[in-house]
């Protein structure tokens, strides 16, 4: 328990306004902990892209570490959509040539409801997830599986099991 208390006065003495929002969200999420060693540090590119979500999709944007959207060209979310830590939502890509311009044309994300994305996993451009999917750890996510009802896995991400649709 010391250590964590010195952590917390270590964060504090570096960037006190940090350390009081992450104890904010933490208290508004209901993730609240004086002793916990939570560490916020979900990047969004472009937050207005976003679309749909709900509480739990929230939570796990401020209880995983690292989590990294982009959602330029926009990600649309479902009911219940649970992100692991370190996962990528990348709505956006670019050429290569000198300046590595944005590419045009570029779709977003769509995830249906209900899905899990795993711990390191990256969902890439133009993908659709539909209901009920799991995309475990350490995938790469290319293609669209909007049949959903399935686990995927691997790089790139497959179906490696089909779901009852209950």
């Amino acid at each position: 328990m010391f250590d964590i208390i010195k952590f917390n006065l270590i964060c504090f003495k570096r960037n006190p306004l940090l350390l009081v929002f992450n104890y904010l969200v933490s208290f508004l999420s209901g993730f609240f902990c004086i002793y916990s060693l939570k560490n916020y540090t979900t990047t969004i590119r472009n937050p207005k892209g976003i679309q749909g979500g709900d509480k739990v999709f929230y939570k796990s944007l401020f209880s995983s570490p690292g989590i990294y959207i982009n959602a330029i060209n926009g990600i649309q979310v479902g009911r219940n959509l649970l992100l692991g830590p370190d996962v990528g939502l990348i709505s956006s890509a670019h050429k290569i040539e000198k300046g590595y311009p944005p590419k045009d044309g570029i779709a977003g994300i769509t995830i249906g409801d209900d899905c899990w994305v795993g711990m390191g996993a990256k969902i890439l451009p133009s993908v659709i997830l539909g209901d009920n999917t799991v995309v475990a750890a350490g995938s790469v996510v290319t293609k669209s599986f909007p049949e959903g009802n399935c686990i995927l896995a691997g790089s790139p991400a497959k179906i490696i099991k089909q779901l009852n649709k209950n």
